[in-house]
């Protein structure tokens, strides 16, 4: 009898050892661990038939009462395992969502809108924001507010030859057909736009306190 349920308990070692974790199983029934290949591990079916050739009905109800809990914590496991991946993979979005608004694009975007805050409230525009016409409006009136001025101040300063206004009608037309650059908090500048789009969005991610980076 005795050499019997030890078997089992090998058997039960054995198998629960290939889940990667060692179950809590009680101290008098627990073997010590040794290597096997892979093939030698029984399947449940094999440790069932085993409990029921246990003669002894204590014993053989104690045995199936370790692999139930044995069972039981690795599905809890799994059931962790498998809430955390779906957290994991929401993360992961809004991270991916996070990245596509930290480019050069999102940052002349999000000024755009500053700006047109700022118009609408000296009623020089009406209704919602459209980027490609508050840019001619902040140029022509940025005595409006600060981010109306730093369009027109680093259009002028970054593009002295044009006039401001063409200057960031220009830079939002290279910008829009462009595809995000992703990145992580910072704002990544394409170094194959020109040198005066990328004067006037750094001016922009500076006075942002956005970190540029290489």
């Amino acid at each position: 009898m005795a050499r019997d349920y030890r078997s089992l308990a090998a058997l039960v070692a054995l198998w629960w050892s290939s889940s990667g974790c060692f179950g809590s199983m009680p101290a008098d029934t627990r073997p010590i661990r040794t290597a096997r290949p892979a093939s030698s591990i029984p399947e449940i079916s094999t440790l069932l038939q085993s409990i029921n050739e246990i003669v002894n009905a204590e014993k053989r109800l104690k045995a199936l009462q370790s692999i139930m809990q044995i069972l039981q914590e690795r599905m809890e496991m799994e059931k962790e395992r498998d809430v955390l991946q779906v957290r994991m993979e929401k993360i992961e979005e809004d991270l991916l969502r996070a990245k596509g608004l930290m480019t050069a694009r999102g940052v002349f975007e999000r000024v755009a809108q500053l700006a047109f805050n700022e118009q609408k409230k000296a009623g020089n525009v009406k209704g919602n924001c459209v980027t490609a016409t508050i840019l001619p409006i902040a140029s022509k009136h940025p005595e409006e507010g600060c981010w109306s001025e730093l369009l027109h101040s680093s259009a002028k300063e970054c593009e002295s030859t044009q006039i401001p206004e063409d200057t960031l009608q220009q830079v939002w037309t290279l910008l829009s057909d462009q595809v995000h650059n992703p990145s992580w908090g910072d704002v990544k500048i394409d170094p194959n736009l020109p040198e005066g789009t990328r004067c006037i969005v750094k001016k922009l991610c500076e006075k942002m306190g956005l970190e540029v980076v290489p």
